[in-house]
């Protein structure tokens, strides 16, 4: 995994100059001291050992994770020790990773050794705010939130999630329970989550959740759930007030394949109409059995229209088979990946195209995340690589750009467009990590802390704030931040 280089955090790096402990202080500790007072601070003390670099700007909020960089100008420093007076510490060498304790003061100690043996320290204190929910809209959004775990019920949680927002800013998470097999929604309304079974294990009513799982979220706040059952096939659930409304959708000509990806997008040329995907396996129109993609719109309640897609490839008998999500233009064209190297659109009734690229940009994934940018391209993020597909009119005439992420593949991951750029997230072994381009387009990578193996992870941009927030598996919890 790439290093938190220097050259990452420049962008938002706030030099801290603050007095050592014991001494008379600045209050509040601040972002940046006034010019006349910085140019006091050492004759009021000896200099410093260290000098601390932060990530984030602005107040120190509760429950909020800073990330701070010691740097010395002395070359007999030999290593460090970090220790905090509250709070969760994670520290590598001279970088430490700080999830900060509940508001009042707050202190940072780094002891050094030296070459010749000597011990060295130095306080940092800290005057910490209340928590992100008490302060005005927008005072805190570059500030991410501490690791909250959701669900705390016995059950084995978020081995698969999404997550998403709606435009109020409230946060809807869905992830399933095991060994209980269940799918369940949360609700955030920016300060606690409320938890609700969708479906599952139950007397004369549902089922064994098997999986995949999507979800999108209306402008109104509803959210649209598209899921698998075991032996039951596809379903999708919505809230009718404080109702679950549940529907099957797949026919019994079209079965979902084993274990089928599954997606949903709302097309905003028709209302905003759940549509969904999934994958199949069968007879196909060219005769034999074939990895195909069915779609299906909602045309009223308990009532879907269906259709096998057969996308005209070189050879209609190639693997179509869906792989991951579902993507509305403003013009109601829905964008899917389909093969192993395809991308496919679909508009209703029944007009299909793709477009093929080269092989050595097949897919491994199952999974496989879209997002649209502002100027109308597709990116495509799977394993460690992401697609910017410059669309085209015949679609067939559209062009790939290939970029690499990670020089290891990561199956597991996300991938929005958000604040003009790229943001993706995946795992990396036993650590989730954060990627996005720097002001110069090259990858900054994030540690985001320690993850679980999971099947499915999320992230999303809140829209009233413009943080960006994840969803995935850790300690065996469903865990947002």
């Amino acid at each position: 995994m790439a290093s938190l280089d220097l050259k990452a955090w420049l962008p938002g790096v706030c030099l801290l100059v603050l007095v050592a402990c014991g001494e008379e202080r600045p209050s509040p500790l601040p972002a940046q001291l006034p010019e006349e007072a910085a140019e006091g601070l050492p004759r009021a003390a000896p200099p410093r050992v260290f000098q601390l670099e932060r990530a984030n700007q602005g107040p120190y909020l509760e429950r909020t994770v800073e990330r701070f960089r010691a740097v010395s100008s002395s070359t007999e420093v030999k290593s460090v020790l970090w220790s905090a007076s509250g709070g969760k510490l994670e520290t590598q060498g001279l970088q430490a990773t700080w999830t900060l304790p509940r508001a009042g003061d707050a202190s940072l100690t780094l002891t050094a050794e030296t070459q010749d043996g000597a011990q060295l320290t130095e306080t940092y204190q800290f005057r910490v705010s209340a928590e992100v929910s008490s302060l005005p809209e927008g005072a805190s959004s570059n500030v991410p939130l501490a690791p909250v775990a959701v669900d705390t019920s016995s059950d084995t949680t978020g081995s698969m999630c999404d997550l998403a927002f709606d435009p109020a800013g409230n946060g809807h998470l869905i992830y399933d329970r095991y060994p209980h097999n269940s799918i369940w929604y949360g609700f955030w309304n920016g300060t606690t989550w409320n938890t609700q079974q969708v479906d599952g294990l139950g007397f004369n009513t549902g089922g064994s959740f098997q999986g995949p799982m999507a979800l999108a979220v209306d402008p109104t706040g509803k959210p649209h759930i598209v899921y698998v059952m075991a032996g039951r096939g596809v379903w999708y659930a919505t809230l009718s007030g404080t109702t679950w409304i549940r529907e099957r959708i797949d026919p019994v000509a079209l079965p979902p394949m084993n274990v089928p990806s599954v997606g949903i997008a709302l097309d905003p040329s028709q209302g905003n109409r759940p549509t969904i995907a999934y994958g199949y396996y069968g007879p196909i129109p060219s005769g034999g059995n074939g990895y195909r993609t069915v779609v299906a719109y909602r045309t009223g309640t308990a009532a879907w229209t269906t259709s096998l897609l057969t996308f005209p490839t070189a050879s209609v008998s190639t693997d179509q088979e869906f792989h991951g999500e579902l993507l509305f233009d403003p013009t109601g064209t829905l964008y899917m990946t389909v093969g192993d190297f395809s991308l496919g659109t679909w508009k209703a009734p029944s007009t299909v195209a793709v477009v093929e690229f080269s092989n050595n940009a097949i897919y491994a994934s199952e999974h496989i995340s879209l997002a649209r940018t502002t100027a109308g391209h597709v990116l495509m993020r799977w394993d460690g690589y992401l697609l910017d597909v410059t669309i085209a009119s015949p679609l067939s005439a559209s062009t790939g750009r290939l970029s690499l992420i990670e020089p290891a593949a990561s199956y597991v991951g996300d991938l929005i467009f958000a604040s003009g750029k790229p943001q993706e997230v995946h795992l990396h072994g036993s650590r989730l990590e954060f990627v996005a381009p720097g002001a110069d387009n090259y990858w900054t990578y994030t540690d985001l802390g320690t993850a679980a193996s999971s099947a499915r992870i999320a992230l999303a941009q809140r829209p009233t704030t413009g943080v960006v927030h994840f969803c995935y598996q850790s300690g065996s919890k469903v865990t947002f931040q």
